[in-house]
């Protein structure tokens, strides 16, 4: 028994050993095959076939890199013949061997503590091959190169040991390595720093000798960064020597070798003009000499240095790669005691001249290199200074003896640097410093100036600025505080910006990139630090800047020095020190005043200097008065509220602002005054005396600041009111009139403010130095009489801006003088304002004039006094208003100030004669109208609206001057004029006039008729009429009050009651409220309501002509307008319709003719409801009248006969007219012929438009439903006549027409009306009239055909029709089947097409619930449809009999047996016979059907489907077996809609089988298809994709492995993707690999054929899926097969198709890898 066991084991050792070598043979083959692809061009081919031999060399490494290495080597012999070729191909096998070795080398640093398999066997040869190429200097190219480099570098990041052991025994003494070479150690250092540095010593010790031999530059680069990187890993190492495996390694044991080579790095090879080898040195060299020892270095540093700094100067290197180097080597050498000793040498002398250089050259933030060399140069710096900080600061200052800027920019860059980084030993030097920074104050360029600052601020920071030089460094950061826009000067006198305008000052002092705002910005900041955070400075701060707030030549900084002052008052405050410090209370007075204007203006762009002031006030109030403290603590806070939500880009918050500040000042003087006469201090100047001499005395302060200036105007005249001395008082205005300057506009509205304020105390002061003021200025500027040769345009500007002043003045001293005062004055300063005014054509002059004149004349109309006041000079002052009023009309603003002007004049006392009140009328409306309305066009609301009131106030103040009957006709017939304009916003503002005249008529009118007796009374209703129905709710608001009044008046005018009126008021008045939001329903009844009011005054004989007026209107552009006045005629039509009967067709005619003219389409229905009114007694002739209409009938005629659809009884007489027309009479006209294109007749064409329009009406429904049936089926059998037909485009031809042909004018749109669109939507609108919701949207599905007339396409519309009719339309579809299935029986060949598909989907729907007596007759007219000539009608009759499935079960029972029958029959229906065919060439039909076979047996397919589930078990086994075999020769037809009704009857049959015991017939069929299932379901068609599912799915139940359908779940609803077909053969393999193996090799078998499918997609999946079955099964049980797999798949990967070679490798990958 041993014996034997032995002899097994021996026998099953040989099998392996054969099957492992056939698999190496396999490999091979496979390999070499796939390294040829290398050649291919498509990149996913490449890219496939790379992943292939990856996968397949991690799977079986050893085997697969030896082939590669053995294909490498054949290819390398055959480099001789085919170079190129074979060059290709080497360098992809390289790739694939450094992707292999890549994923394996990361798979073992990633999983470090796993084992995995060893390869170690196969790295020798891998290193001899890289190697051996790397070794060949000519033949090596760089490709093959890089390969071989990574190749070595990834095995030596896990066996660095066999890779340094063949480095050193091919590196012996004296042999020179190639830079390939050198490039793989730099590498394995880089990745593998502990186990290159094991062999550190020895590598150095063969590599530095050879340095002095090397000649070439590329290797002297490579030798330069292997030392580089060799020094780099030895760093690493020591610094993590708590991760290293040999604690004990230290750098001296290496510092003979790495000596020689920093000897021969910086001696020899440094010095080369080749710029990267000289980057490497410095690099190996920075590196090295962290690793020497100090005291070795220092015998190197003073050459080193120099050769280093004389890189700098050469260029060839970036200078961030020499300062490197520089900072690591003074790394080392400040390590060594003597370093700072020997700072004094020349060496150290050039090094500090160089770094200094180099700082100053800057650096550019764009450029990244040149920011990094600039800190590192930092950093040499602060090396050295550690060490000698004296010898470096002095050395640095003594640079500021340069005059250039970069060298003094860089000297304050250093000592910033070394302030900041070494802050003990830069202590001593500060006196220094701060001497040489007093000293450089002086240069005025910018980049010196920034760095100065940055000193500064650096300095201060840290507490090292000395006493005596606070002050300069203060006064230099307020001037460079004080720079603006381009120049470095003061902004302190506009002459000197006027002087730089003109280019006498050199204003040019931007250098590089430092601009004048950065450095006044950066000053700002650096005085607000000082003052922030150093508090040594705080008493200097307060003392300078006390004293430099009140000095003329710091207006400019103002802003800047109130912030600080406030930062430090506010800290004095907190400390309790403000209460030590005295002060004159003159000066706390006047800086107290600078505040206030500073406070006063805001900024439109920046307000921060506003609080400070403010909070600066509150902390400074003990120094003014102790008493005012508490005062300001109360208001001032809530004034800083108010700022920060103050929006200081609006003009009008400012100003708001300005009078909060004033109000401020003001309430102060008050308050101090009031404080200082209760104390008794009499002897003393009152506060507004000193706040007034603190005023006045800096007013030369902002000579070149126009706000400032002009808010110290308004503090003036605060101070000058509550002055009790009228000289002092004149005193103070003749200075704010002086100080003025009108040019500034500012100024120019300020000082009559001001003046205004004077004038509350002191008019008459005000008044009398205004006049010495006007006639000096003025006469100053006229220049007598030679200045009217002089064109001086700037003098002409001075005198109006002078006369601007001067008329703001006097109506700012109207408006706040006392009332009895005014009265005295008023008409003196008329004449002046006119004197004035009349002097200058400058438009703000006259627009002053104007307001002066507004506000004298407001100032005198007072309750109690007004009766009082008049003005004599009233009517020239009118005169002056209208001519300016002429003059400037476009212009809102001033319409609004001259009518302004006009109504505070006509207020006076006095009453104008008529002629001037019509001229005021008249050139007012003239003016404001247009105005308005283009105000209201561009959506000026605002102003629009204070231009309709200033007028309305206008005309209200004339109304109530002179209430009498010429002063009514005047007014009337102004407003009469512009009623009707054809402007809405011209409307709106002329009724809105109206309606406020004749509401002041009404209320101040008693009994006067004769006041109405020129009303135009008629005129009048017909316009407000139309009014009452525009489109604006105000106007129609307005209008409907208005036409109240107007009827009121007329009706007084004629005697009538008042009772009467009032009925007609109450209804208007409820007109009014629904017009305020009116709908439709509503519209309609304000219509009626109207036109009832109106009628009643209209008698009979003016009734023609008041329809006709208003026709007129029918055309209004206001479409509610419009609308309005057709249901007022629709309204008096109805009403009085009778008076008009004889002239109907007349009436018909005009308004006919005047419709296509009306845009609204309501207004349109409405005048076509009084045309129905008026034609109800003759509807027969009318509808034969409009039925002659030119097609397509216009959207007029449409209307009319919607209108009577929607009446029931008059709709069911039309519609039984019409479908007479449509079943008799020809169809297509006697002028067409079949063939040469079929013209349809006019009358059943218009006959179907005029159904289809009736349709189209909710209420038409009921009239359809006692016609549904006949309607909607001759609608659909007439659908065939008309399909692919045209329209008659002449007179109809029958005799009883022949009268009307005059009538028939054919349009151009008559051409292209489509018959079969035509009865498409009349069938459609028929539907949606039935609400059969379903069946309208079918028939919208139709419109395809319109364009494209197929017969295909209507038989599948016309069977979605009978679809939706089964559920919508039960209770008619007997009558229809019954329309029909006579139809089935007529000769015309368009009704057998169109019932054919009809009935089909009829039974195919229905059959369910279908009577017998209905489905017999059906089932025989299908049945007899066999022999039919039209292919067509035989596919769908085979359709319809195939529904029997789905009837009951006697029914199926009775009929199964001939229809299955016919079905099997239909497998075999191939074409038709020549005698068909030419009957059908004979047909109505011209189109031809290419696949009439294919279509008949697709059905046939379907129908069996469909059946066999249902039949006997008898019939399934009698036909299954032959089915079984029949079906499967449409596996593989083209025509995808075959192949998949093919596999789906395929599942039918293998479920039937099973049901009904037919396994062992089916079973081998179940096997043979069950591949063909699998492979085709990976097709891209859907269908063909879910019928191989679910016949799968069958096949799985019938075979008995239900396991698996819980897979086919979620695919039986749409096509699979390529990852699920791929899950499903694996979830299939996985199943028979468990239940049935030797069924899966069998079906491996069958797979194998379509290796040769003519179907590439089935090529594609076999391949896969033999890869899928060969990853998952025994590899010895396919043994036998396997190389007929290895051909198959050698084949399939030379396919011509690219999908199926992809696929391929895929599969090469499945089985090998």
């Amino acid at each position: 028994m041993s014996e034997k066991k032995e002899t097994s084991s021996i026998k099953s050792e040989d099998s392996v050993s054969s099957v492992e070598d056939n698999l190496a043979v396999e490999l091979r083959n496979l390999i070499l095959l796939l390294v040829d692809f290398s050649g291919e061009k498509d990149p996913d081919i490449i890219r496939q076939t790379a992943f292939a031999i990856k996968s397949i060399g991690l799977a079986h490494p050893d085997d697969v890199l030896h082939t590669l290495h053995d294909a490498y080597t054949a290819h390398s012999a055959q480099a001789k013949h085919d170079g190129k070729a074979a060059f290709q191909i080497r360098k992809k096998i390289l790739e694939c061997i450094r992707d292999i070795l890549e994923t394996y080398v990361e798979s073992k640093t990633e999983k470090a503590s796993e084992e995995l398999v060893p390869i170690s066997p196969t790295f020798n040869p891998l290193i001899q091959l890289a190697i051996g190429e790397l070794t060949r200097t000519k033949d090596t190219e760089p490709e093959t190169e890089v390969s071989c480099v990574e190749i070595l570098v990834f095995i030596g990041k896990v066996d660095c040991e066999n890779l340094m052991a063949a480095y050193l025994e091919l590196l012996q003494p004296g042999m020179q390595p190639t830079g390939s070479m050198l490039d793989v150690l730099a590498g394995v250092a880089i990745r593998n720093p502990y186990g290159v540095v094991p062999f550190l010593k020895s590598l150095l010790g063969l590599l530095v000798p050879l340095m002095h031999h090397v000649k070439s530059t590329s290797v002297k680069v490579a030798f330069s960064n292997v030392l580089f990187r060799l020094s780099e890993a030895l760093l690493y190492y020591i610094n993590n020597m708590d991760r290293a495996p040999d604690k004990n390694v230290k750098g001296d044991y290496y510092a003979v070798e790495l000596a020689m080579a920093f000897e021969t790095l910086f001696t020899y090879w440094m010095e080369t003009k080749h710029t990267q080898l000289c980057q490497c040195c410095l690099e190996s060299v920075g590196c090295i000499s962290q690793l020497m020892p100090p005291v070795r270095l220092v015998e190197y540093g003073p050459k080193l240095l120099h050769n280093l700094l004389g890189l700098y100067k050469s260029g060839h290197v970036p200078a961030l790669n020499v300062t490197r180097c520089l900072s690591q080597t003074l790394g080392g050498l400040s390590a060594h005691p003597t370093f700072g000793v020997e700072m004094g040498g020349p060496v150290w002398e050039l090094l500090l001249s160089t770094l200094f250089h180099q700082v100053s050259a800057g650096h550019d933030f764009d450029q990244p290199d040149t920011v990094q060399n600039h800190y590192e140069i930092l950093r040499c710096y602060e090396i050295l200074a550690r060490n000698c900080t004296d010898r470096v600061i002095r050395n640095v200052i003594l640079k500021l003896d340069s005059s250039h800027t970069k060298p003094r920019v860089g000297v304050f860059t250093v000592l910033r640097h070394l302030a900041n980084a070494l802050k003990v030993e830069f202590q001593p030097f500060t006196d220094d410093v701060n001497r040489v920074l007093k000293h450089s104050l002086s240069d005025t360029r910018n980049p010196v100036r920034h760095s100065i600052i940055q000193l500064i601020t650096t300095l201060a920071l840290q507490g090292q600025l000395k006493t005596d030089v606070i002050e300069d460094f203060v006064n230099y950061l307020l001037k460079l505080s004080s720079l603006d826009g381009g120049t470095a000067a003061l902004r302190t006198s506009l002459g000197t910006i006027t002087a730089l305008l003109d280019g006498s000052v050199d204003g040019k002092i931007r250098i590089a990139n430092v601009t004048n705002e950065e450095i006044r910005q950066t000053s700002e900041n650096a005085l607000l630090v000082m003052a922030s955070s150093c508090y040594s400075l705080e008493s200097y701060l307060w003392t300078e800047f006390m004293s430099l707030i009140l000095k003329k030549d710091a207006v400019g900084i103002a802003p800047l020095v109130v912030r600080i002052l406030a930062i430090v008052a506010t800290r004095k405050r907190q400390t309790g020190k403000g209460a030590e410090q005295g002060m004159a209370q003159s000066m706390a007075v006047s800086v107290a005043t600078r505040c206030f204007i500073l406070a006063g203006i805001v900024p439109s762009h920046n307000g921060v200097h506003v609080a400070s002031a403010l909070e600066f006030l509150r902390d400074f109030a003990i120094y003014v008065s102790p008493d005012l403290q508490a005062q300001w603590d109360s208001k001032i806070p809530s004034l800083i509220l108010l700022l920060r939500d103050l929006r200081t880009a609006d003009p009008v918050e400012r100003k708001a602002w300005r009078s909060e500040v004033l109000n401020l000042f003001e309430g102060t003087v008050d308050f101090l005054d009031q404080d200082a006469g209760s104390s008794n201090a009499k002897d003393e100047q009152s506060f507004a005396t000193k706040f007034g001499s603190a005023l006045e005395s800096q007013l030369d302060f902002y000579a070149d600041f126009p706000d400032e200036r002009a808010f110290l105007y308004l503090l003036l005249g605060i101070i000058t009111e509550k002055m009790d001395s009228s000289e002092l008082a004149e005193s103070m205005v003749d200075l704010i009139l002086h100080a003025a300057r009108p040019v500034f506009e500012i100024e120019r509205q300020s000082c009559p403010e001001a003046l205004g304020l004077v004038a509350r105390s002191h008019l008459e002061a005000v008044l009398s130095r205004l006049h010495n003021f006007e006639k000096i200025s003025l006469a100053q500027r006229s220049g007598g009489f030679f200045a009217t040769f002089r064109r001086d345009s700037r003098s002409k500007l001075d005198s109006d801006m002078n006369r601007v002043m001067i008329l703001k003045a006097y109506g700012e001293a109207a408006m706040k003088a006392p009332l009895v005062q005014l009265m005295m004055h008023a008409d003196p300063i008329a004449v002046v304002i006119t004197h004035v005014l009349e002097g200058s054509n400058n438009l703000e002059v006259r627009r002053s004039g104007l307001e002066a004149i507004y506000s004298v004349a407001t100032s005198l109309v007072s309750d109690g006094v007004s009766d009082q006041c008049v003005l004599e000079s009233e009517v020239s002052l009118i005169g002056v208003c209208l001519a300016e009023m002429a003059e400037e009309s476009a212009n809102d603003a001033f319409l609004v100030t001259a009518l302004h002007a006009l109504s505070a004049l006509i207020s006076l006392p006095k009453v104008l004669d008529e002629s001037l009140r019509e001229r005021i009328l008249h050139r007012a409306f003239e003016a404001v109208l247009p105005t308005y309305a283009y105000l209201e066009s561009l959506q000026l609301d605002v102003r629009a609206v204070k231009l309709l009131v200033a007028l309305k106030d206008l005309v209200l103040y004339l109304a109530r001057m002179k209430l009498e009957p010429k002063s009514t006709d005047i007014l009337f017939t102004e407003i009469l004029r512009w009623i009707d304009y054809d402007n809405a916003y011209v409307r709106n503002a002329t009724i809105q006039v109206l309606h406020m005249s004749l509401t002041l008529m009404l209320d101040e009118w008693r009994t006067d008729l004769a006041t109405t007796a020129r009303v135009d009374f008629n005129g009048s209703v017909a316009a407000l009429l139309a009014r009452c129905f525009d489109s604006s709710p105000a106007v129609r608001n307005e209008a409907v009050a208005s036409l109240s009044v107007v009827i009121r008046l007329s009706s007084r005018l004629q005697g009538l009651s008042i009772n009467h009126d009032e009925d007609y008021i109450d209804k208007l008045a409820e007109i009014k409220l629904v017009l305020s939001s009116l709908d439709d329903r509503l519209f309609v009844e304000v219509g009626h309501a109207l036109a009832k009011i109106a009628s009643t005054q209209i008698p009979v004989g003016s009734l023609n002509l008041f329809i006709e007026y208003l026709s007129k209107s029918l055309e209004d552009p206001c479409e509610s307008s419009s609308r309005g006045i057709s249901i007022i005629i629709w309204s008096i039509l109805s009403e009085r319709g009778t008076e008009l009967h004889l002239r109907t067709g007349d009436t018909l005619k005009m308004l006919f003719s005047k419709l296509p003219r009306v845009t609204n389409e309501k207004t349109v229905l409405y005048v076509l409801q009084g045309v129905m009114a008026m034609g109800k007694h003759n509807m027969d002739g009318v509808v034969n009248e409009l039925l002659q209409h030119t097609l397509p009938f216009d959207e007029n005629v449409k209307k009319c006969f919607k209108m009577m659809a929607a009446d029931h009884s008059l709709g069911a007489k039309i519609l039984k007219h019409l479908i007479v027309y449509l079943g008799q009479g020809q169809v297509l006209d006697d002028h067409g012929l079949p063939l040469d294109g079929k013209i349809v007749a006019h009358r059943p064409l218009a006959t179907v438009i005029a159904v289809g329009i009736m349709a189209t009406e909710i209420e038409f429904n009921k009239t359809l439903e006692a016609q549904f049936a006949q309607t909607f089926g001759s609608l659909l059998l007439l659908a065939g006549c008309f399909l692919d037909t045209s329209v008659a485009a002449m007179p109809p031809s029958s005799p009883s027409d022949k009268q009307d042909k005059s009538f028939f004018a054919p349009r151009k749109e008559t051409y292209k009306l489509n018959p079969f669109t035509c009865v498409r939507e009349a069938a459609q609108n028929v539907a949606a009239c039935m609400n059969m919701n379903l069946t309208a949207q079918t028939m919208q599905d139709f419109e395809s055909l319109d364009s494209s007339p197929r017969i295909n396409t209507l038989c599948n519309r016309i069977a979605s029709v009978a679809r939706v009719l089964t559920v919508e339309a039960t209770s008619y579809l007997e009558d229809i089947v019954a329309l029909f299935s006579h139809a089935m029986k007529m000769n015309m060949e368009p009704y057998r097409v169109t019932a054919a598909p009809f009935l089909a989907e009829i039974i195919n729907q229905s059959c369910g619930g279908l009577e017998s007596k209905l489905l017999e007759p059906i089932l025989l007219s299908l049945s007899s449809a066999q022999t039919d000539t039209q292919p067509i009608v035989r596919k769908w009759s085979l359709k319809g009999l195939s529904a029997l499935s789905k009837c009951s079960r006697n029914q199926v029972d009775r009929h199964c047996a001939p229809v299955l029958n016919a079905l099997v029959a239909g497998l075999e229906d191939d074409s038709l016979d020549n005698q068909g065919e030419k009957k059908r060439d004979r047909g109505w039909f011209k189109e031809k059907e290419q696949d009439d076979a294919t279509a008949c047996a697709y059905e046939s397919l379907v129908g069996l489907s469909k059946l066999l589930p249902i039949a006997s078990q008898t019939e399934i086994c009698r036909l299954a077996p032959r089915l079984a075999v029949r079906v499967r020769s449409f596996f593989e037809k083209e025509d995808s809609k075959l192949r998949a009704a093919a596999f789906s009857l395929m599942g039918t049959i293998l479920g039937c089988g099973d049901a009904a015991g037919c396994e062992e017939s089916l079973k081998e069929a179940a096997h043979a298809s069950l591949v063909a299932l699998l492979l085709h379901a990976s097709e891209p068609d859907n269908d063909v994709s879910l019928a191989c599912i679910d016949a799968i799915g069958q096949g799985l139940r019938f075979l008995g492995l239900e396991n698996l359908l819980s897979v086919l779940e979620s695919m039986k609803s749409r096509s699979i993707s390529a990852s699920e077909h791929r899950n499903l053969l694996e979830n299939t393999i996985n199943v028979f690999l468990e239940e049935d193996e030797e069924t899966l090799i069998n079906m491996l078998s069958g797979s194998l054929v379509y290796f040769k499918s003519s179907l590439p997609e089935l090529r594609a999946s076999s391949v896969l899926f033999v890869g899928y079955i060969f990853r998952k099964i025994d590899k010895s049980k396919v043994a036998n097969i396997r190389k007929k797999v290895s051909l198959g798949l050698a084949h399939l990967l030379r396919d011509a198709d690219r999908s199926v070679r992809l696929q391929a490798l895929a599969a090469s990958t499945l089985i090998y890898g």
